[in-house]
């Protein structure tokens, strides 16, 4: 599916969420999600993170910046901005 395609049905809503995440994730693209405790939401695409240095699950780190005009009132705001730019 073409980048452009997904986000015209994020914002018709005529995709669930979760399945927009997943196909993200399929083409290398897994989103992190934000949330402020004040409302507000982003997704960066971004990031430094730890290496997890097995093949089991590990507690990991994660940093993104988010800039101040990526933060939306809901979720899907906040992904469809992220992918636009």
């Amino acid at each position: 599916m073409k980048l452009k395609k997904l986000i015209k049905m994020l914002k018709q809503r005529t995709i669930d969420f979760d399945v927009a995440l997943e196909i993200l994730a399929s083409k290398g693209f897994p989103p992190n999600i934000f949330y402020d405790d004040n409302g507000h939401w982003a997704v960066a695409f971004d990031g430094l993170q730890t290496v997890p240095l097995s093949s089991g699950n590990e507690d990991i780190a994660i940093c993104s910046f988010i800039e101040k005009d990526k933060w939306q009132n809901n979720l899907w705001d906040a992904l469809i901005k992220a992918l636009e730019e």
